[in-house]
């Protein structure tokens, strides 16, 4: 289903974001993996704002995605404390991976 949806309109990537107390979702359909710090500041800013609590953990899967320079510089200066899952351990992804599917 995702690999028609994401052809269609010239997506190539799809990002998810969990909030782990809630559940809640974000999805978010990427033409290129350059949009993904743009992207994670947009949902930062509109989560702060809609909830009126800060982010401070933010837990990543170990594909290096979000190791860039811009990210690291982004998780100082707003103290927002970065975490890697281990690798070659998907359960640690459990909860996303029973959310969004296969």
């Amino acid at each position: 289903m995702y690999v028609t949806l994401l052809a269609r309109d010239g997506n190539k990537y799809f990002l998810t974001f969990v909030d782990e107390l809630t559940r809640k979702i974000w999805l978010y359909l990427l033409k290129e993996r350059g949009e993904l710090f743009s992207v994670f500041v947009k949902l930062r800013t509109l989560v702060e704002r809609q909830t009126d609590l800060k982010l401070k953990i933010l837990i990543i899967d170990c594909g290096g995605k979000y190791n860039f320079r811009e990210f690291n510089e982004f998780y100082a200066a707003k103290s927002i404390e970065h975490e890697v899952s281990t690798p070659h351990t998907p359960q640690h992804n459990d909860l996303v991976k029973r959310e969004i599917g296969p």
